[in-house]
């Protein structure tokens, strides 16, 4: 496995060094914090924001995922679950690095965390990463298995589970879409006068006991997810 984590960070290397630089401007930018920069440079940020995230996080969750999904031969035999666990932790990785430096823009900061960084922000951070993960892989397996899989059961299988999967997302498991398209969005929000009020009760603002409950259904529903792709593919792709 480790082996195949190496090949994973070195396909996405020149993505990780942007996700750092990334996150490097976002601290940088707390130097500037008080003067006449930061009038003008809260939109050009949350615009380099939108690129990376489409660019880069978009392209680790889902293009290389198919990438994954697609491969037929490899050099070294490997078992289905090796490739899926290695790139699910990747990919959280990278989200998880993503939001990290989209919160800790200075401005940014303030409307969504207004105590600061506490630990209570982290783990609503951690939260929102894993539920970005988790929709990654339902809309990955709804993407790339029905494509991949030519056997009734497991195709079966694998229908069974994005929906379970999509179902729980949407009414039942973590944060919600509605919290997650207020972190994407909020930075517009906070330049009208009640944007404040707007993104401070939903967005990394869930009690303990709510965002613990959260982490802990969304890692149950990973592992199911990787359990449904790892049954679908083992045994019908040739690894040899």
């Amino acid at each position: 496995m480790a082996y195949i984590m190496k090949h994973f960070v070195r396909a996405i290397e020149y993505k990780l060094w942007l996700l750092l630089w990334y996150l490097a401007m976002s601290l940088v930018a707390h130097l500037v914090a008080g003067t006449v920069v930061a009038t003008y440079i809260t939109a050009p940020w949350w615009l380099v924001s939108l690129a990376v995230m489409a660019f880069v996080v978009m392209d680790i969750l889902l293009v290389k995922g198919l990438q994954i999904l697609g491969i037929l031969y490899q050099q070294i035999p490997r078992q289905p679950i090796e490739l899926l666990v290695c790139h699910f932790i990747v990919a959280f990785a990278c989200v998880l690095l993503f939001l990290v430096g989209y919160t800790a823009f200075p401005w940014h900061g303030v409307g969504i965390m207004p105590d600061g960084f506490t630990w209570l922000v982290a783990l609503n951070i951690l939260s929102l990463g894993l539920y970005t993960t988790a929709l990654s892989v339902a809309l990955l397996s709804a993407l790339g298995l029905l494509t991949v899989t030519k056997d009734y059961w497991p195709r079966i299988a694998s229908i069974i589970g994005v929906a379970v999967a999509a179902y729980l997302l949407a009414f039942h498991v973590g944060p919600g879409i509605f919290t997650l398209g207020q972190l994407v969005f909020s930075p517009p929000a906070e330049l009208t006068p009640c944007g404040e009020v707007i993104i401070s009760d939903y967005v990394l603002h869930a009690p303990w006991d709510v965002v613990a409950t959260n982490i802990a259904h969304m890692s149950f529903l990973l592992i199911f997810q990787v359990g449904i792709l790892n049954y679908v593919l083992t045994d019908r792709v040739d690894v040899g």
